[in-house]
């Protein structure tokens, strides 16, 4: 058995949605950085595929989910699972914990999922078969990984034989095993069986991977007075993926709080002006802001990116240091304008919407160029083919060594937001 799950299961909420994959196809993925199985090979992986555990599901067959007890498509009742390392997924309710309770145990065993490119619920169509019904729109498939795990010939994949084994064993079946039938689909893994099958999956799951105690949420913290704190001792607002302590906005009280924290580092300019970056969830970027500020105006501070009792205090009092304003660039390279909203900037091509990465011919003339000034700096190599407008983990590489250098108190780090590429692209 291993260790009790540390996931979190909260109510899905339609305004924060998975990630999604790109639209792929059999011919597609031009770009995508993606490697071998290894040391498996693909054979072995199928080879090495155990059975369903579940009486009466049979991972050959696809029968419609109608017909299982999951409704029709994108009416289910969903869940979110957020895993310790940041992945979320959005499934049917019926597969919340076990879902949960597969994919802790195969971080565990040492197979992380990525929360740039890990989701599951998606109201679309089939991609292979555009006339049914995706298995995501009922909540019943995740796509995992999909930079490494790409929908398409030939057979790709980073995904051991050990953690597909599992998936099988709770009746889920592998989109690598769709060929020759389909292209092979190595991100998809989709439930085969019934929603009462799906209870009988749990409880072994319970028995082999877990304590059978469902993860829930922290209890409501109470909505803090105006510039009051408002939390008991030992518990602080951080990441909303963070232990019991740390409250992010898990509920309303919690959001009331943090949304009151954003609109301060707004106000402080420390984060991106907008009403859409303080929604009330304490994420990384809302993380990061903080630490921008507690550098400035806490010295001393060893908890970065969390707000305490005192970084509260602090940040309501009328003592703030504003955030220091941006070199000018210096004279030479005329700077293209930046022209991104605000809250938005150059990033992952897999990022959220916020994140412009080259997904259209605008935004790859803005990634080429920020390229070719990593190629001028010296922080990426001087090969032509490199700067090819697709912001990508090299790119992010690359920026993150750069600012290091030359952007001391940065922490947004591997993006390149409007200070950066005044600076970047001035050389």
């Amino acid at each position: 058995m291993t260790e009790p799950a540390v996931f979190l299961i909260t109510q899905y909420d339609p305004t924060h949605p998975d990630p999604t994959p790109p639209d792929e196809r059999v011919d597609g993925y031009d770009g995508v950085t993606v490697r071998a199985a290894a040391p498996e090979t693909f054979a072995a992986i199928r080879a090495a595929s155990h059975p369903c555990a579940i009486p009466g599901i049979n991972l050959d067959t696809w029968i419609s989910p109608i017909s299982r007890g999951f409704g029709q498509p994108c009416s289910g009742d969903l869940r979110t699972i957020t895993l310790s390392h940041g992945a979320r997924v959005s499934v049917h309710s019926s597969l919340a914990e076990l879902v949960g309770l597969i994919m802790n145990a195969n971080e565990a065993q040492g197979y992380i999922y990525r929360p740039a490119d890990t989701g599951a619920y998606n109201c679309r169509a089939n991609r292979n078969n555009p006339s049914a019904s995706s298995w995501h729109s009922f909540g019943i498939a995740i796509d995992a990984n999909w930079t490494t795990n790409p929908n398409r010939y030939p057979v790709v994949t980073d995904r051991p034989a050990w953690e597909i084994a599992r998936w099988n064993r709770y009746g889920f079946g592998w989109g690598g095993d769709y060929e020759p039938s389909n292209p092979p689909d190595t991100m998809h893994t989709e439930f085969h069986g019934t929603v009462a099958q799906a209870g009988a999956a749990l409880a072994l799951a319970r028995q082999e991977l877990g304590d059978g105690v469902a993860p829930t949420p922290a209890p409501p913290s109470p909505v803090p007075a105006p510039n009051g704190f408002g939390l008991p001792a030992g518990h602080y607002y951080g990441l909303i993926t963070g232990p019991n302590e740390s409250h992010g906005g898990i509920n309303v009280a919690e959001q009331v709080a943090v949304r009151k924290i954003q609109v301060r580092l707004q106000e402080l300019g420390y984060a991106p002006a907008g009403s859409s970056w303080a929604d009330g969830r304490f994420e990384q970027p809302t993380a990061d802001a903080v630490a921008s500020w507690q550098r400035v105006n806490m010295p001393g501070t060893t908890r970065f990116g969390e707000v305490w009792a005192d970084d509260w205090a602090k940040l309501f009092s009328s003592t703030n240091k504003p955030k220091p304003a941006p070199a000018p660039a210096p004279a030479g390279r005329v700077v293209p304008a930046w022209t991104l909203p605000a809250g938005h900037y150059y990033g992952l091509i897999t990022g959220p919407a916020r994140s412009h990465g080259g997904v259209n011919p605008d935004e790859r003339v803005a990634v080429t160029l920020i390229q070719q000034a990593l190629q001028r700096w010296g922080f990426a190599p001087s090969s032509a083919g490199w700067a090819d407008g697709r912001f990508e983990q090299p790119t992010a590489d690359a920026v993150t060594a750069w600012q290091r250098k030359n952007m001391p108190g940065t922490t947004f780090f591997g993006q390149v937001w409007a200070d950066d590429w005044r600076k970047l692209l001035a050389r």
